[in-house]
């Protein structure tokens, strides 16, 4: 008799069986990171993302999606730091905390954070009914346990001091009000800087409403006064991609990363900007730079060819994000770097790499040229 043919593995329950696994993997390091009452315990499954990630990556998860998990994962911590600084406020004696929303800001705003980010954060609140000044020290105490916390976590401190201990970066509704007025009536060098870090905030903690009243003042703004997005796009950007004619890579040549390019500084972040000042100009109301395409795309006439240029462009530097980092042991105390040996690439991920910069370069440029037509609202 035949023997009987060998049962193949259904491929789709494969996937199924995969996704139930991660998803029930993330309920676990949600309940783990819910249950943890030290910042030891919250380090400990920081170090756990990049595994988790990994096996995403070997799934062939798309690196957006991944990054949005990662986000994700990151944010549970957060909520977790902040319930212990909470915690830790009310236990020193202190006024009632009044209404706040914490917001992450950079690669974290945008859902591209890899495991391995430094802290950019922003503090909303409203005084409610404590004075001005019991407010601010409250504030002020809350955003300082915080920073801390989430340093000891993992995160380590922003080199720009973009953090909500900076007072630039933390206030009352009425004195963000104030403080984004200023910034995009007089958009000079530093404020069109500060309005562009801005406008990646999302929240993640505390009372969300405030975040959506800042958000419609932040974009209301902008239309009013649209000279700061056309001094952004017509600006030059400090940063060069490394990319020259025929396609040829220029490495750094002096310093510990001589023979490397950063894909950060070097075509990921010039993406980033152009998406986002597209993004801005025509009120779009997403953080991430996916979600801000496909806002933007149908308004720009983007063909279904650049538009799928444009994302398998970003999904490439992410990967290569995600690859960078996930062999660093010290993300945890510095942060994290973005350089890597182009000969350490396969063909066909140098080749990516080269389109995904061609890509970045062109719609840099593209923004330049258009800028100068961002002078009414609207439109």
């Amino acid at each position: 008799m035949p023997k009987p043919a060998k049962k193949q593995a259904d491929p789709g329950k494969r996937v199924d069986n995969m996704m139930f696994s991660r998803k029930e993997w993330i309920r676990s390091l949600i309940r783990t990171v819910d249950k943890a009452a030290e910042m030891g315990e919250l380090r400990e499954i920081h170090r756990e993302l990049p595994v988790q990630a990994e096996a995403m990556i070997c799934e062939g998860v798309s690196p957006a999606e991944i990054t949005r998990c990662v986000s994700g994962w990151h944010d549970s911590i957060i909520r977790r730091v902040l319930q212990l600084a909470e915690h830790r406020v009310r236990g020193e004696g202190a006024k009632p905390l009044p209404r706040y929303c914490w917001l992450v800001l950079g690669s974290s705003g945008r859902e591209e954070a890899t495991f391995w980010t430094d802290q950019d954060n922003a503090l909303l609140y409203e005084a409610g009914e404590l004075s001005a000044m019991e407010a601010e020290q409250v504030a002020a105490r809350l955003a300082e346990l915080a920073v801390k916390g989430l340093e000891e976590a993992g995160y380590p401190l922003c080199e720009g001091n973009v953090m909500a201990t900076n007072p630039r970066w933390r206030g009352t509704l009425a004195e963000w009000e104030e403080r984004l007025n200023t910034w995009v009536s007089d958009p000079g060098l530093d404020h069109a800087r500060y309005t562009i870090i801005a406008s990646d905030a999302r929240p993640v903690c505390g009372e969300e409403q405030l975040y959506h009243r800042w958000r419609a003042r932040f974009q209301s703004l902008l239309q009013e006064n649209p000279a700061v997005l056309v001094k952004e796009a017509q600006r030059p950007s400090h940063r060069r991609v490394p990319l020259g004619p025929f396609s040829r890579l220029y490495p750094e040549l002096h310093g510990n990363h001589a023979g490397e390019v950063d894909i950060k500084e070097g075509g990921y972040l010039q993406l980033v900007e152009a998406v986002r000042l597209w993004s801005l100009r025509y009120q779009g109301k997403k953080s991430s730079t996916r979600d801000r395409m496909d806002e933007i795309s149908p308004i720009l006439g983007w063909s279904e060819r650049k538009v799928k240029e444009v994302g398998t462009a970003l999904d490439t530097f992410l990967r290569l994000r995600l690859f960078i980092h996930s062999r660093l042991e010290n993300g945890m105390d510095r942060d994290a770097d973005n350089h890597i040996d182009p000969k350490s690439l396969g063909r066909e991920e140098l080749h990516l790499l080269k389109r995904a910069m061609r890509t970045a370069a062109s719609l840099r440029k593209e923004v330049n040229r258009h800028g100068g037509e961002w002078d009414g609202i609207g439109g």
